[in-house]
């Protein structure tokens, strides 16, 4: 079922751990590989930073760089490396390339997957020079990371971005390690610079805890279908009804109704979502109007607690500005939209990303919006309030003293963890983007003989 979100990539024990009897493929190209989805790149400079510090051949040390990954929770995917030729011109006799990957730890390499490219490669100044890799490298996430290359004979001379020219790469530095392509793993030489490098990287898109479908409930229970399963279980307040959706977003046949501000679907208590320091919500959305302190959703004490709660809800502002606000007995901390993010009488994907909410002491909280797969804004707030412990489960409706947000939801999923821009992008597009076989009605929607479907992006 396209709805339902899946984990998108699974790992071979098989690639992850016997990586040394794997192949890279080599590929040359006179133009920059295009920096997409998670990439990680620096791509300006045009230098030769030295012999020892930077010649990939068969009679130098191995060249390397490090690199830090994102904050996406469910970590990364690593697929393939490019460096740029500074000034060297083979006709097919260079030498096969043993690249790397691995961990660094001060001056330690720790490497875990290498592998080795055919030789007789071809390739001018100026080219950028790609391995591969014959399987893709799963990356943890918020890690230093490093690789780097050896030759067993011809190479080339990497170009380079010296820390004197500025633009320098934040997230790590070269390096070369050992003697004649074999590395000294205990002895990384840091250089001053940065390799001009290209990582093509893809978000690995986690299982949200919770996760809701709608069309599947039975009387008053709506079942879970994340990584929580039946103890994520919610149930309709009395009163509450689901209808089919208003108009068309792809997957959405069946939505939860507010139309009170005692309606309401109420999911357990989950320790988890509260202990959790990033949280990712993700729900459609069609309001019937928009107005100013409206509820839509939260985990937070019940609203007998007043201002005195804990946890955190998420509210529609005047002229539909979206506001994160989390709670720790009476001090709040509140976080907007830059501008209207909720649009009434129109189906919207919206997505928000919270960091940071469990740290202690001062400390910066960043959220972010998206609607529709796309970042919307962005927002920062020093804060010495941490998010507190709730009582209660994750909620749609049930608002407190003021009104509830007044319409249709549905695809509602709530992750216990940060998914980064990539990653949302995913998820955007396997819950609410029509596949090839639905295209077709997008035609008929053209000719006013179906519902607003949204395009893919």
């Amino acid at each position: 079922m396209k709805g339902a979100i899946r984990q998108v990539v699974v790992y071979s024990v098989v690639a992850l751990l016997a990586g040394n009897a794997m192949g890279a493929t080599l590929s040359v190209s006179a133009t920059a590989p295009t920096v997409d989805q998670a990439d990680i790149a620096q791509l300006t400079g045009f230098r030769d930073i030295g012999g020892n510090e930077g010649h990939i051949w068969s009679n130098r040390p191995v060249q390397g760089q490090t690199f830090t990954t994102g904050y996406n929770s469910a970590g990364y995917e690593l697929r393939a490396i490019t460096l740029q030729n500074y000034n060297n011109t083979i006709n097919g006799s260079a030498g096969a390339f043993t690249v790397r990957v691995g961990t660094v730890t001060g001056n330690t390499m720790a490497a875990f997957r290498s592998e080795t490219t055919p030789s007789g490669a071809s390739y001018v100044p100026g080219n950028y020079i790609t391995a591969t890799l014959a399987s893709p490298l799963y990356l943890a996430p918020n890690t230093l990371h490093g690789f780097d290359w050896g030759s067993s004979g011809s190479g080339f001379v990497t170009a380079n971005n010296l820390d004197s020219d500025g633009n320098v790469y934040a997230g790590g530095t070269a390096y070369s390690s050992g003697a004649n392509s074999i590395p000294a793993d205990t002895n990384l030489l840091f250089r001053a610079g940065d390799r001009v490098f290209h990582l093509d990287m893809q978000s690995v898109l986690p299982r949200p805890v919770l996760e809701y479908h709608f069309s599947d409930a039975v009387g008053s229970v709506v079942p879970n279908h994340g990584t929580a399963g039946p103890a994520g279980n919610a149930t309709l307040v009395s009163g509450t009804t689901l209808a089919p959706a208003q108009s068309v977003i792809e997957n959405v046949n069946t939505a939860l109704v507010i139309d009170s501000n005692t309606d309401a679907m109420i999911a357990p208590e989950l320790e988890l979502l509260d202990m959790s320091n990033d949280l990712t919500i993700a729900f459609a959305v069609r309001p019937n109007s928009i107005g100013n302190w409206q509820d839509m959703m939260g985990d937070r004490d019940a609203g007998t607690a007043g201002n005195q709660g804990r946890g955190w809800n998420l509210q529609c502002m005047s002229n539909g500005v979206g506001r994160l606000r989390i709670r720790n007995g009476g001090s709040n901390v509140d976080l907007d939209s830059a501008q209207q993010l909720l649009v009434a009488g129109e189906w919207q994907y919206i997505t928000l990303v919270a960091r940071n909410l469990l740290a202690t002491g001062t400390h910066t909280v960043d959220v972010d919006f998206y609607r529709n797969g796309e970042l919307f804004s962005s927002r920062s707030v020093s804060t010495s309030v941490t998010m507190g412990n709730g009582t209660a489960g994750f909620t749609i409706g049930d608002a407190m003293w003021d009104p509830s947000l007044m319409g249709q939801y549905s695809m509602a999923a709530v992750f216990a963890g940060a998914l980064d821009a990539d990653a949302v992008r995913q998820l955007y597009q396997q819950t609410a983007v029509p596949e090839p076989a639905t295209m077709g009605l997008l035609a008929m929607a053209a000719m006013g003989l179906g519902g607003y479907i949204r395009r893919r992006r």
